[in-house]
């Protein structure tokens, strides 16, 4: 016969025999199955987590007593599934302009939630934590500067901030902000980028776009048109801090803002600004709808511009039969005529 022997603090010497035990109100060991092929099977039931349990299984016979040695049995929480838990964003992207200060320097993130927890003690805010590489760590604190990551960090909303410690110099921080759960749940992790420059909150705009681009087809080959963007069109851009905030470069793009690919319309020096070309073919027909897009350091704004070259159209009469218009006469002072009177319409639809 096996029974279960609590194990009190001190090695067995004497048997007292269970069938199972309750280790507390809401946990209970047993042995649910042995067999002569000298093993047994427990059970063991419990709603709270993290549980440990000692013990010692005894047999007992006609001619003999035995007891094992003693046995321990963690019972952990589940690594992940134990309760919903939500990020609320899946990653972080943040801009902070060079040289800012106080909780103007601070990087926020909303605080995540628990909910739905599926087993007692098994879903408990332990602790938020930042990882990446030490270039990044070294200018960043977590939590703040008077805070306490044991004492004041205790809750999902409590220390939700990281402070940029060094803003003078334009720096992009590539981290990862982790969500840390009591007895054994893998972390909560999402990325998170924290960029720091003059020119993250400095807008880059567009007055307008530029006129509809139309020409004739010719015969003559590399008979192409250019355009240096700049001089034709640059002033079209107005970037807020055009010292430390300049349009760096043009691209040009299709309506999709995908990089464009045409062989007639072709850009040259896009990463010199002030050199930029932009050639134009026309021994060929063909229309196409294009942004221009410049770029400041940390911004982008495009202007739209219609390219076509006209040469293969035909012109013919939709219906050739002869038409008469009657139009009455009118005496007067033309001055004082009403266009209506004065003019008569014919609409391109009669042709």
């Amino acid at each position: 016969m096996y029974q279960i022997q609590p194990y009190t603090g001190t090695a067995q010497n004497s048997f007292n025999y269970y069938g199972s035990v309750n280790y507390t109100s809401d946990s209970t060991i047993s042995i649910s199955h042995y067999s002569s092929n000298n093993y047994v099977r427990l059970r063991i039931h419990t709603i709270n987590y993290p549980r440990k349990y000692e013990f010692y299984i005894a047999v007992k016979n006609k001619f003999y007593d035995a007891i094992s040695d003693l046995i321990t049995i963690d019972v952990l929480c589940p690594t992940s599934g134990g309760a919903d838990v939500s990020t609320r964003v899946s990653s972080y992207q943040q801009f902070f302009d060079k040289d800012v200060t106080g909780t103007a320097a601070y990087s926020n993130f909303l605080p995540f939630t628990i909910t739905n927890v599926r087993y007692t003690n098994c879903g408990n805010f332990w602790k938020y934590e930042i990882t990446g590489a030490s270039s990044s760590l070294s200018n960043l604190q977590y939590p703040l500067p008077g805070q306490n990551l044991e004492t004041d960090c205790t809750t999902l909303t409590s220390c939700n901030s990281i402070k940029i410690l060094d803003t003078s110099a334009g720096r992009i921080h590539d981290i990862t902000l982790s969500l840390h759960i009591h007895n054994g749940w893998n972390p909560i992790s999402i990325p998170m980028q924290i960029i720091v420059s003059w020119c993250s909150i400095k807008t880059l705009t567009t007055s307008g776009n530029p006129p509809n681009l139309l020409l004739t087809r010719t015969s003559a080959t590399n008979d192409d048109v250019n355009y240096i963007w700049a001089l034709t069109y640059g002033m079209m851009y107005t970037t807020e801090d055009p010292v430390r905030c300049p349009i760096l470069r043009y691209e040009l793009q299709d309506t999709n803002n995908n990089a464009l690919v045409h062989e007639n319309v072709i850009i040259t020096n896009g990463n010199d600004p002030a050199n930029t070309r932009i050639t134009v073919k026309n021994d060929a027909p063909y229309t196409v709808n294009i942004r221009v897009r410049g770029f400041t350091e940390e911004r982008s704004a495009y202007m739209q511009w219609q390219v076509r070259v006209c040469g293969e159209e035909s012109l013919s009469l939709a219906n050739s039969n002869r038409k008469f218009y009657i139009w009455g006469i009118e005496t007067g002072d033309a001055s004082s005529m009403a266009d209506s009177t004065r003019y008569y319409t014919i609409t391109q639809a009669t042709f």
